[in-house]
């Protein structure tokens, strides 16, 4: 966490990295936080989307027509809807990771509020966050709280009925997640993260309670570690697919 002092010298923490972050807190901020983004912004994230998706199958007309459609988005961000849409999302958005109420960021108990500037700023960086995910280490064998977890070398293969239970129990929690319920990631960690040697059994699932206080680089160990196992699952993608591509968007508005 990072100490931050608002402008009337009133102290206060901030996350600088995913490890200040909880799985349970993200979902949190999924459920009540970025359910409120403005029209604007998710059709920015759309135009984001289409741009990516342009550039992986090199559709060059695509992507010229993506670019403009997120320029014209731009454009029509005046201050009439920074005031009235982005700033109040913004002050939602720091407010969730501060404390900080919404109307102390805002001004509306009395006070001066927070600067532009420094509001954007703050959000600016909880995107770089969720964005530029890190590079971690290829491996199944993880350390966290001193405790050591394992990731299993080969993936269910159901040649039993205990593994074709985990299999099944596997494939539905992670057809919830890619479906936007993040909660159900935890409930995918419950299948895949174990102690050493230890066999599936149905009462791996009321770990979930664990996982969802796991720190998000933790969390993204393990969709790194299934992206490298499973590559036709992309449940990595599908974690972070909400929050990725907008590194035009964040440069556009912090300009």
């Amino acid at each position: 966490m990072v100490n931050f002092k608002t402008d009337n010298g009133d102290s206060f923490q901030y996350p600088s990295s995913l490890q200040d972050i909880t799985l349970k807190k993200y979902i949190e901020f999924i459920d009540f936080v970025e359910s409120t983004k403005p029209k604007i912004l998710l059709d920015i994230d759309t135009a984001n989307e289409k741009i990516y998706d342009a550039i992986q199958i090199k559709d060059n007309k695509g992507l010229e027509s993506a670019k403009n459609e997120l320029n014209q988005l731009i454009d029509n961000i005046d201050d009439v809807v920074k005031y009235q849409q982005l700033h109040p999302y913004y002050a939602r958005v720091v407010s969730f990771f501060s404390g900080l109420d919404v109307t102390y960021i805002l001004g509306q108990d009395g006070g001066t509020g927070m600067r532009v500037d420094h509001l954007t700023w703050l959000y600016t960086h909880t995107l770089n966050i969720f964005h530029d995910l890190p590079e971690v280490e290829y491996s199944n064998v993880m350390e966290v709280d001193g405790e050591l977890w394992y990731l299993p070398e080969r993936f269910m293969t159901d040649s039993t009925v205990i593994e074709f239970a985990e299999a099944a129990q596997f494939q539905a929690n992670l057809a919830k997640v890619e479906g936007g319920q993040w909660k159900a990631l935890a409930k995918v960690m419950c299948v895949i993260v174990r102690k050493k040697d230890e066999q599936y059994s149905d009462k791996l699932l009321k770990r979930e309670e664990i996982f969802l206080n796991w720190n998000l680089y933790d969390c993204w160990k393990v969709a790194f570690f299934l992206r490298k196992r499973i590559e036709t699952l992309q449940l990595s993608s599908a974690i972070y697919t909400n929050i990725l591509n907008l590194r035009q968007l964040k440069q556009e508005l912090t300009d």
